[in-house]
C-alpha cells in the first residue's frame, strides 16, 4: 500500500500550491492512483468493499451527474474543468478511504499539510516585506496589491489566500505538541514554534485586508478555546451566556433600525444580493435540476435578471453548488455537512483528541470563510480537506484505532 500513500502525500502537498498546469497535475496523479487502487483490487490487497464509503458513493454519484449534465451545458470548457475537479476529489476520497485505516498515514498527511502551511507562511511574509511577486502569475492588479503590501503568494487572488490563512489557523491552533525524553526536538521549541506560526498567520490575515476572513478568524479562535474548556459546567455557563449576550446584541441592533432595501446597500454587497437572485432564477428555469457543472459563469454573462456588473461567479461556495447541482444533490450535500459536524463534535467530547478539534472547526468557520472569495470550486485543496475532514470522522466508526492518531504528537 506504499505506492498509494505517497500519492496522497504528493497530491495533497502540491494541492496546496495551484502554480499553472497544476490542474493537469493533479488529474495525472488521480489517475495513476485509479491504476493503483485497480491493481490492489485484482491482487485481492483490498477488496471492492473496502472502496465503499457513504461520502465517496456520494461524490461519485455527482460526478456522474456533472458528466451527465454536459447535455445541457451551454460552456463546455467551464464543464470541463468543473468535472475535472469532481474527478479529482472522487478518486481523492477512495483514495483516503483505503488508506486511512493506517494511522500513520493520518500522522504523515498531517506533516504534509504543516510542510505546506510554513511554506505558505515564508512566502507571504516575502512578499510583505519585499514587494516581490514571485509565483504571481497572471494577476493584473498585482501593483495595487504591492502598493498595499498585500500577499497572494501561489493563489490568482488575496481572497482565495486569506481562506487558505484561515484553514491555516484553525488547523495550527488545533496542533498540540507532545515531547518525550527521546524526541530530538525538545517540547519548548515545539510550543514556541506552534505559536509563532500561530502569529504568523494572523499578521498575515491582517495584511492580506479581508475583515470577513479577519472575523472569522478571532470567532473560530473564541469557539475552539470554548471548545477546549474542560470543566463541563463552566463550558455550559459560557455557553449559555455568549448566546445570550448575542441574543441581546441582535435584538437591540433590530430594534434600532429598520430593513434596508437594496438600493440602499452598499454597492458590492448589493451585488452580492443580485448574484445570488440570478443564481435561484437559472435554478428554477432548469426545472431545479441545475444549470450543470461549471456553467454558472455562463448565465451570468448572457442571462443577467438583475445587474451584477463586471462579476461572473455567486461568490457563495453553497449558493453554487445548489445551482450546478440542484436541489437534490444540495440537500443531500447540506445533509452530510450537518450530520458530520456534530459526529465531529461528539467524537472530540469523547476522545478530547485534537483531529477532531480541528475537523470541527474548519467544518463551521467554512460555513462563513467559503463565501469571502468569488469561487472555490476550482481550488483543490479546499476538496480535499472536504475529503479529509468527513472520511477521518467516518472512518472512527470502522477502525476504532484512529483515535490514537499521532496529530498530538507530530
Amino acid at each position: 500500500m506504499r505506492v498509494l500513500e505517497y500519492l496522497i502525500y504528493i497530491t495533497m502537498f502540491t494541492a496546496f500550491f495551484p502554480l499553472p498546469a497544476y490542474l493537469y497535475v493533479q488529474v495525472l496523479l488521480a489517475t495513476v492512483q485509479i491504476m493503483v487502487i485497480v491493481y490492489y483490487v485484482v491482487t485481492h490487497k483490498v477488496s471492492i468493499k473496502d472502496l465503499v464509503n457513504k461520502y465517496s458513493i456520494f461524490l461519485c454519484m455527482l460526478l456522474l451527474y456533472a458528466i451527465f449534465s454536459v447535455i445541457w451545458a451551454k460552456d463546455l470548457l467551464g464543464w470541463a474543468v468543473y468535472s475535472a475537479v469532481l474527478f479529482i476529489g472522487s478518486i481523492n476520497s477512495v483514495s483516503l478511504w483505503v488508506s486511512l485505516g493506517n494511522k500513520k498515514v493520518v500522522k504523515n498527511l498531517l506533516k504534509v499539510i504543516m510542510a505546506a502551511v510554513v511554506l505558505q507562511n515564508i512566502v507571504g511574509w516575502f512578499e510583505v516585506i519585499t514587494g516581490i511577486y514571485p509565483f504571481a502569475f497572471n494577476i493584473d492588479n498585482i501593483s495595487y496589491n504591492r502598493m498595499l503590501r498585500r500577499p497572494i503568494t501561489f493563489f490568482k487572488n488575496v481572497n482565495d489566500y486569506a481562506t487558505f490563512l484561515l484553514f491555516s489557523l484553525i488547523f495550527v491552533f488545533s496542533y498540540k505538541p507532545k515531547g518525550t525524553l527521546y524526541s530530538k526536538n525538545p517540547l519548548t521549541l515545539k510550543k514556541s514554534f506552534k505559536w509563532l506560526l500561530l502569529l504568523s498567520n494572523f499578521g498575515l490575515i491582517v495584511m492580506v485586508g479581508s475583515r470577513g476572513i479577519l472575523l472569522v478568524s478571532v470567532l473560530s479562535i473564541m469557539f475552539m478555546t470554548y471548545l477546549k474548556l474542560k470543566n463541563r459546567t463552566f463550558q455550559k455557563r459560557t455557553f449559555l451566556i455568549g448566546v445570550g449576550i448575542i441574543t441581546l446584541l441582535v435584538l437591540l441592533i433590530l430594534s434600532t433600525m429598520s430593513i434596508p432595501s437594496l438600493e440602499s446597500i452598499e454597492q458590492g454587497d448589493a451585488a452580492r444580493v443580485y448574484l445570488i437572485m440570478n443564481g435561484l432564477l437559472y435554478l428554477k428555469d432548469t426545472l431545479f435540476m441545475g444549470v450543470g457543472a461549471g456553467n454558472v459563469s455562463y448565465y451570468l454573462e448572457v442571462q443577467r435578471y438583475f445587474p451584477v456588473g463586471h462579476l461572473r461567479t455567486i461568490h457563495n461556495w453553497w449558493v453554487e453548488f445548489l445551482v450546478m447541482y440542484g436541489v437534490v444533490f444540495f440537500t443531500t450535500y447540506i445533509a452530510f455537512y450537518i450530520k458530520n459536524i456534530f459526529k465531529s463534535l461528539k467524537k472530540y467530547f469523547q476522545t478530547r483528541n485534537q483531529l477532531f478539534l480541528f475537523t470541527t472547526s474548519w467544518a463551521v468557520a467554512f460555513i462563513v470563510g467559503s463565501v469571502i472569495s468569488s469561487s472555490l470550486y476550482t481550488t483543490i485543496w479546499i476538496i480535499f480537506i472536504h475529503n479529509l475532514m468527513f472520511i477521518v470522522v467516518e472512518k472512527v466508526k470502522v477502525n476504532e484505532t484512529i483515535r490514537s492518531t499521532g496529530y498530538e504528537k507530530y
